[in-house]
């Protein structure tokens, strides 16, 4: 049980920690644009009740499926 707790206190820390780094980028104003731009959405992605990866994979199966539906009512 001790190990599992060191591990979420870790995984924790290093979410705190990426956070705070974005937020620092994005309001740094000597980051380029790109780089502020890529932690705003790692930032915000963070923030986000839904990973942005989860959404995109939940659209992908959704066409597929819309496409599977479609083949299944066609004739060989």
């Amino acid at each position: 049980n001790g190990l599992r707790e060191l591990g979420k206190a870790a995984t924790y820390t290093e979410a705190v920690s990426d956070i705070k780094e974005n937020a620092t980028t994005v309001v740094d104003g000597n980051a380029s644009t790109i780089d502020r731009i890529g932690a705003g959405v790692s930032l915000a992605s963070e923030l986000l009740p839904v990973s942005v990866g989860y959404e995109k994979d939940r659209v992908n199966t959704l066409y597929n499926k819309e496409e599977l539906d479609e083949n299944k009512h066609k004739r060989p």
